[in-house]
C-alpha cells in the first residue's frame, strides 16, 4: 500500500545522517508516494548521498529551516505531508500507525507521535512524552484504537504553552492546513516549529499515537544543541 504522502526533509550539511534517515523511511510498511530534501546550501557531500539514496533534492542558497520546510512543502505532490530532519529516524511502521489513526478520524487535520532520544552513546529516553512531558497526561483525548487518540485541540495547545510536546519530525499533515497558515515563520532563527504547532494547533486537531516511532538524535551540530540561539528564539 502506498499512502498520499510526501516527506519534507530539510538539509544542511547532513551527510553524516541523511542516507540512514531516508533508508528509515523507505522501509516503511506503508510506503509514501515521495521523498523531498531540500539541500540548503550545505557544503558537503549532502544533496549528492540524498540523490544516490532516491530522494528528490532541491537545491538552494543557505536560507535556514523555516525557508527549507517552505520550500519543500510547495514542490510536495501529495495531499499529505510528513516532515522529517536529516538526523531522525523512523520505525518502520510510523506511518501506517499514524495513517491509519487519521482514517478514524475524519476532522483531523494532522497526526504526531511519542519519540526517542539517543545519541552515539545509546538511549536517552525511551519514550519522552511519556516520561518527561508528563503536563501531556493533561490533555483530553478520545480513543480510536489500542494506540491512537483524537486530540482536544484547547488542551493540547495548553499544554504548548507549557512546553513543546511534540518532535517534529513526527508530523504528518494536511498540506492545504499548512499553505492555510502561512507556513513557517522565516525570521526565526530557531523554534519554528513550536510556532508553527502553536497555530497548527488553535485552527485544528490532531491524532496522537502512543507509541515512540520516530528517534530523535541529539548531537553537537544539531540545532537544539545552540542553547543560546533557542532560548533567544523562543523569546
Amino acid at each position: 500500500m502506498r499512502a498520499p504522502i510526501s516527506v519534507v526533509i530539510p538539509a544542511y550539511n547532513a551527510g553524516a545522517f541523511i542516507e540512514a534517515t531516508i533508508r528509515s523511511i523507505q522501509a516503511q510498511t506503508v510506503s509514501v508516494a515521495q521523498i523531498v530534501v531540500v539541500n540548503d546550501g550545505s557544503s558537503d557531500a549532502t544533496r549528492d548521498i540524498a540523490r544516490a539514496a532516491g530522494a528528490t533534492v532541491l537545491d538552494q542558497q543557505n536560507l535556514g529551516l523555516p525557508a527549507s520546510r517552505n520550500r519543500g512543502i510547495s514542490a510536495a505532490t501529495e495531499p499529505w505531508i510528513a516532515l522529517a530532519d536529516a538526523d531522525d529516524l523512523w520505525e518502520p511502521n510510523k506511518i501506517e500507525l499514524q495513517w491509519r489513526s487519521l482514517e478514524r478520524a475524519p476532522t483531523a487535520a494532522f497526526s504526531f507521535c511519542d519519540y526517542s532520544q539517543f545519541n552515539e552513546k545509546g538511549v536517552i529516553n525511551a519514550c519522552v512524552i511519556y516520561e518527561v512531558h508528563r503536563h501531556f497526561r493533561h490533555v483530553l483525548r478520545t480513543s480510536l484504537d489500542q494506540h491512537s487518540s483524537l486530540c482536544d485541540g484547547v488542551s493540547l495547545g495548553a499544554a504548548l504553552l507549557v512546553q513543546n510536546v511534540v518532535c517534529h519530525s513526527s508530523i504528518l499533515v494536511r498540506k492545504e492546513a499548512v499553505i492555510a497558515l502561512g507556513g513557517y515563520d522565516t525570521t526565526l532563527l530557531a523554534a519554528e516549529d513550536y510556532e508553527f504547532l502553536m497555530r497548527l494547533t488553535r485552527d485544528h486537531v490532531g491524532t496522537y499515537v502512543d507509541l515512540p516511532l520516530v528517534h530523535y538524535r541529539r548531537h553537537a551540530t544539531a540545532m537544539t544543541s545552540n542553547i543560546p540561539k533557542c532560548r533567544e528564539a523562543l523569546v
